[in-house]
């Protein structure tokens, strides 16, 4: 499996269908127009590589809201609608989407979440969720409202509830069978020094108290943020204080194992976070973002996927069918060379791995990629990172999938 599914026509079409809607229900005064591709260049850097810059009402500014608008609200619905279908199954469906359901979005902008949710599952249409969407912006608030209502037709089974308030504010809330913070907590830690591990950990302890309290005894939570170090590095301290509480991680940790193998920390140290292309998002998303000369080949992302229980059926560690005991290692990486051989770094219950194997094998496991392979027979390490070595073969048959 893969946990970045590439797009069905249907969710293409829905998505070129949400830029185009997104130009119709908001349009950009032609003061903010003319501006606009170095509205959402500024943005961008806000957003990356100048986060210590960012203010936290920067979407309260009309040519900043218009650039997330029309640039980063689509993309960031894109990376979505590739993730959501891989952790979203009937089972979850059934455990956390049911008639009635409370749907808890903290941080929810302008509705990113509930918009990648309608586009993702038709078959959730006709079910009764309700949402409480929390956001610190009205003007977000705002956008999202009207912006779901116009992809809706208005016709909607989901009752939408926005709340302008921070995360961790007191707010009456029913206990959520689902919670989702999108995006949130680089905004939270974006004046904490990296290196300031103590302060890291005290957050991540902090809201890890406040999000469980929000959710039922057999709710779930899906964390999303940025592809960075920093991002990585909190989403591991997440991680352990979600485990510490009482939570299993079932997506993208490979096993519930303590260690955490990709925790980042410190320079030239791997953090989780993944990449996957961007050759099927829709044309007129691409059109746009070559408009702004913001070309987009890759899309990253960190993420955890945390319940009180299990909530896939998958197992870790086991027998395979050829009898082998296997182990399960997550994709991390873009493919690179050892020597010969074509290799990626990979996550599982030992810890930092490496597979091994030929070109075409190789690249037929991007980043996000789930698998079982036998244990090496012998134990060798890569001599950079010290990293498991499993050999994946010339054609890849050595690979036992699930």
């Amino acid at each position: 499996m893969n946990y970045f599914t590439q797009l069905d026509t249907e969710k293409k079409y829905q998505i070129e269908n949400l830029v185009s809607t997104i130009e119709k229900v908001f349009p950009i005064p032609r003061r903010y127009a003319l501006a606009l591709p170095r509205s959402i260049a500024e943005l961008s850097h806000l957003l990356t590589n100048n986060r210590s810059e960012r203010q936290g009402g920067y979407m309260g500014k009309p040519a900043m809201l218009h650039a997330y608008l029309s640039f980063f609200l689509p993309w960031n619905v894109f990376r979505l609608c590739r993730l959501l279908p891989s952790l979203i199954n009937e089972t979850v469906m059934r455990r956390f989407f049911y008639e009635g359901a409370v749907i808890v979005d903290a941080g929810c902008g302008p509705l990113t979440f509930a918009v990648s949710l309608w586009i993702s599952f038709p078959q959730m249409r006709g079910v009764k969720l309700i949402f409480y969407c929390i956001d610190s912006n009205s003007s977000a608030l705002d956008a999202g409202k009207k912006l779901f209502h116009a992809i809706t037709g208005g016709n909607t089974s989901w009752r939408i509830t926005t709340i302008r308030a921070t995360l961790g504010e007191r707010i009456k809330l029913p206990k959520a069978s689902f919670l989702t913070a999108i995006n949130v907590f680089n905004e939270i830690i974006q004046n904490i020094p990296q290196a300031d591990t103590t302060a890291l950990s005290k957050t991540a302890d902090k809201f890890t108290s406040i999000l469980s309290h929000m959710i039922l005894d057999d709710g779930a939570m899906l964390i999303v943020e940025p592809g960075v170090p920093q991002s990585g590095q909190f989403l591991s301290m997440l991680r352990s204080a979600f485990m510490e509480n009482g939570l299993v991680i079932n997506a993208p940790c490979p096993h519930n194992e303590a260690l955490c193998a990709m925790s980042g920390g410190r320079r030239g140290a791997k953090w989780c976070h993944f990449v996957f292309d961007t050759h099927n998002a829709p044309p007129l998303l691409q059109k746009l973002s070559a408009s702004c000369g913001l070309y987009k080949e890759d899309a990253a992302l960190s993420f955890l996927f945390a319940a009180r229980n299990k909530a896939h059926d998958n197992k870790h560690d086991n027998n395979s069918e050829a009898g082998i005991v296997a182990v399960k290692l997550c994709v991390l990486s873009g493919s690179f060379l050892i020597g010969p051989a074509h290799a990626r770094y990979a996550c599982c219950k030992k810890g930092l791995a490496v597979i091994r194997g030929g070109k075409t094998a190789v690249e037929n496991l991007p980043a996000g990629t789930v698998i079982c392979l036998p244990p090496p027979g012998k134990c060798v390490h890569d001599k950079k990172t010290k990293a498991i070595i499993f050999d994946l073969g010339e054609s890849g048959g050595a690979r036992v999938t699930f």
